[in-house]
């Protein structure tokens, strides 16, 4: 996945309510969330409530930019409250948020009572 652009979430993957994504030596990179009108949530991967991620192989999540124009969470991920990331052998790396205002979370940002296990 790369290259997609969102003004407020996903800007590669958007995971609605519910959602089962997995990617198996898959990179996500170069998504964009402008965050013109709002937060921009998850240029990568966001993951909505109840969704499920998994990543495993040699992937990377990767130069995904949330909050363009506005603030920003979860550059290369954001999950949302109940939803879930299972990461194996994944690299995140030069993920921003919030260019020209406030962000949280350049790799990843876990909204609460959201899960996520890393493993090497």
């Amino acid at each position: 996945m790369n290259s997609g652009r969102a003004a407020e979430r996903g800007g590669n993957v958007f995971l609605g309510e519910g959602a089962t994504a997995d990617f198996d030596d898959s990179d996500v990179i170069l998504g964009v969330v402008e965050g013109s009108s709002g937060t921009g949530q998850g240029a990568g991967i966001f993951a909505d409530s109840g969704a499920s991620v998994t990543i495993h192989g040699h992937g990377g999540v990767s130069y995904n930019y949330a909050g363009i124009e506005g603030p920003g969470e979860g550059g290369g991920i954001y999950l949302s409250a109940g939803s879930d990331l299972y990461a194996e052998r994944t690299d995140f790396h030069s993920n921003r948020v919030g260019l020209d205002s406030d962000g949280e979370g350049g790799g990843l940002f876990l909204a609460p009572e959201s899960d996520a296990v890393l493993e090497r």
